[in-house]
Parts: C-alpha cells; structure tokens; sequence
C-alpha cells in the first residue's frame, strides 16, 4: 500500500515538476502571510532572495571580487584611496 502511494507521488511529480513546485511555494506563502503577515513574509522573502543571490556570487569566487571592485570604483568619489 505504501509502495503505491509512493509510486503514485513519484510519477506526478516527475511528470508536472514546474507546476507542483509552484504550488508548494505558493502554499508555503500563503501560509506565511496568514501566520506571519504582510511584511514579516515580504521581509523573509527579501532576505530568502538576498541570499540566494549572495550565494550564486560566492559560488563564483572571482567574479564576485571583480564585480565588488567595479562596484566600488562606479559608486566612490574619483579621489578615494581603497587601499
């Protein structure tokens, strides 16, 4: 009985993985929001987004350091030591 249960997930979630994964997210937000509120769920939603963006930077280390420096270099004052 298990093993059919399990066979049954196991081929709708192969054949609509798209779909069924957007589903869940949207039930795990929807849940947040009733439990949480508004701005607690946007807040963990931008820190959820920050950090997935930080982490694929630091998966390329050296473009994460190149990109930091001509950040740096577009935002300071022409005149600024950075080292």
């Amino acid at each position: 009985m298990l093993a059919n249960i399990y066979e049954f997930l196991s081929e709708m979630f192969e054949s609509h993985r798209g779909r069924k994964i957007g589903f869940l997210v949207g039930i795990i937000i929807g849940i947040s929001f009733l439990t949480l509120g508004f701005f607690s769920t946007m807040f963990l939603i931008i820190c959820g987004t920050a950090g997935l963006y930080i982490g694929a930077k630091l998966d390329d280390q050296d473009e994460l350091i190149d990109d930091t420096i001509t950040f740096l270099d577009r935002i300071l004052p022409d005149k600024f030591q950075r080292w």
